[in-house]
């Protein structure tokens, strides 16, 4: 190696990386700030206001003053909902916002030094050493100045976009005065929800449209074919999502809102008498359950716990050998330059969406590495990790199936998506990239999953590079559905209503969780990680013809668009979503199944 390119490296190993890499734990420590306020503070606020709306309700009417003892309850209900959720949402937001702010000054300004001191240094000694090594630093110099403007664009963006969590925050005091003002909030405060519903569909859109722009405008700036493609495709459905706007904005104003309450309604009353049904005799138990769900507040769930992770390859020698092979392209992962040619469909989505960076840090590893990764081995660079889907991508997921799930009577939350690395299989054998089914249930073993007794609510959740060629999915579940559990639904040829079996020692050998791929475009995709989690719970695709269902699947269903589409995308939710009879069955799941690890024995 010249003295030019271990100068290059020595200072990306020993100076950019340590300071960069502590910059970006830093900056996860904003999220943290914000998770820990929820946490410790508004959940049990919530938790207690939902035991104060259990006796008001439960409290015996004084006639002789038109139930005033309720009444006095109910008001001090009220004012307390509003005081706390106004002082906790303040405090939040502000926190986050200025710990966001400075952040995002203190890295722009370090990247600038750093890259511009490694530049100079790089480009005067290979200047004299190695003259190709200079040019090369010059275009290095460009994409970490590209590097720096897409930060400030995606600290922009999020200004627009974390507007949707701001109306989520005022969603939740309008379900929990919904809940205090009875049939009369549920009509009252709809046409509320019915207009935050409309701004968040709008606010989406432009999230989604500044996504796609993003990608092409860089995507063009970095040479990568790949990222035009994905960006373009993100443009234009967010364009399509502007005529959808157009048309459903009356309907989701006026009606959403107030059929999301009736459902809402509809849900306790599905999971009330699963709960009797199912441990008649116990009330203490169901009393149990419905506390630690907040039944009688809102927002109302099962606590229900996903293990995120993504699959994380380093930069070692089975590396190289998938790039060679042709399952992974590293200079599209990585955003460098690329021409995205001959590619399926499939591996075109999937490259726009992973990254590749210096292990522990957020810095792209450059085009020049990578090759000479490629060429002359791991040895002759910095340490770096591959990812099939970028850390703000698999969150948005996750937040989506959050706010689908209570449709199902769940809350799902999560602590920090952890690595799933993976390596050479000792027979020399690829190991889960192309992921297939033969190795599904092999990939919870390392959760760790064993199919006998297993917390059944936490739910394994893995990001994947792509499944094999032949196999359509976009994303697959190994559920656990041993031979007490007949599901509902009667469609035979669905595989998740096939009975399950017990293996040669008597134990069920299934051991559960969910994977799923990251696609393009983002707003017809967000909704893959959710579907898998409904397969998890008990549901099948059958009985799901039509767009307007999240277990919806276009290989297994009868019917594409039906007049319940129409329905759903222009005067409900705006999307697909889960439907009581899935609730109900959710719910049997539950009570059947998994009542030993998820309702509180």
């Amino acid at each position: 190696m010249s003295a030019c390119k271990k100068v290059k490296k020595w200072i990306t190993k020993k100076v950019q990386i340590p300071v960069e890499k502590a910059i970006t734990k830093a900056k996860k420590q904003c999220e943290e700030v914000k998770k820990k306020i929820e946490e410790k503070v508004k959940k049990p606020i919530e938790d207690w206001i939902s035991k104060r709306e259990k006796k008001c309700k439960k409290r015996k009417c004084k006639k002789w003053c038109l139930c005033c003892n309720k009444w006095f309850c109910w008001i001090v209900n009220v004012v307390v909902k509003v005081i706390t959720w106004v002082l906790v949402t303040v405090i939040k937001w502000v926190t986050y916002w200025v710990c966001k702010i400075v952040m995002v000054v203190v890295d722009i300004i370090v990247k600038i030094i750093i890259r511009l001191l490694k530049f100079l240094v790089t480009f005067i000694v290979c200047l004299f050493t190695d003259p190709l090594e200079a040019l090369k630093a010059i275009w290095e110099l460009w994409k970490d100045i590209l590097d720096i403007i897409e930060t400030v664009f995606d600290f922009l963006k999020g200004l627009v976009c974390d507007l949707i969590e701001y109306i989520n925050d005022f969603k939740r005091l309008t379900c929990s005065l919904t809940e205090s003002f009875g049939w009369i909030g549920r009509v009252l405060f709809g046409v509320v929800d019915g207009v935050m519903n409309t701004v968040k569909q709008i606010i989406g859109t432009i999230c989604n449209f500044l996504e796609g722009v993003k990608d092409t405008l860089f995507g063009i700036l970095n040479l990568n074919g790949c990222r035009i493609s994905g960006g373009l495709t993100n443009i234009g459905v967010a364009i399509g999502r502007i005529v959808l706007v157009k048309l459903g904005v009356i309907g989701w104003v006026l009606v959403s809102g107030i059929a999301n309450n009736v459902r809402k309604k509809k849900l306790k009353d599905i999971i009330d008498s699963a709960l009797s049904e199912a441990f008649a005799g116990d009330e203490d138990r169901v009393e149990r359950i419905k506390d630690k769900m907040r039944f009688y507040s809102c927002p109302m769930g099962l606590p229900v716990q996903i293990d995120a992770r993504r699959m994380c390859i380093k930069s070692d020698r089975y590396l190289q050998a998938l790039h060679a092979n042709g399952f992974i392209n590293l200079y599209a992962l990585a955003g460098q330059i690329n021409g995205c040619a001959g590619k399926r469909w499939a591996t075109q989505t999937a490259s726009v969406n992973g990254e590749v960076v210096y292990t522990g840090t957020d810095i792209r590893v450059s085009y020049f590495d990578i090759k000479r990764f490629i060429e002359e081995g791991p040895e002759s660079v910095p340490e770096f990790s591959v990812y099939p889907i970028k850390l703000g991508a698999f969150e948005n997921a996750l937040r989506v199936a959050k706010e689908k799930a209570y449709q199902l009577g769940m809350e799902l939350w999560w602590d920090e998506i952890k690595d799933y690395p993976i390596n050479l299989r000792t027979d020399g054998e690829f190991r889960y990239v192309p992921m297939n089914t033969d190795f599904h249930e092999e990939v919870f073993s390392d959760f760790p999953r064993n199919g006998t007794d297993d917390p059944l609510c936490k739910v394994p959740s893995l990001a994947i590079f792509q499944y094999l060629d032949d196999d359509p999915s976009f994303g697959l579940t190994s559920w656990y559905r041993p031979p007490i559990y007949i599901p509902s639904c009667t469609c035979l040829e669905d595989k998740c209503c096939e009975p399950s079996s017990y293996d040669a020692n008597g134990e069920y050998a299934s051991k559960s969780g969910v994977s799923f791929t990251d696609r393009t475009p983002k707003y017809v995709f967000e909704t893959v990680l959710v579907h898998e989690l409904g397969h998890y719970f008990g549901l099948c695709h059958c009985g799901h013809d039509g767009l307007e269902y999240i277990m919806y699947s276009p290989a297994k269903s009868k019917r594409t668009i039906t007049i319940n589409t129409f329905l759903e995308f222009l005067l409900l939710s705006g999307g697909p979503s889960f439907t009581n009879d899935d609730a109900k069955e959710t719910w049997k799941w539950l009570t059947q199944v998994a009542h030993n690890t998820c309702l509180f024995p």
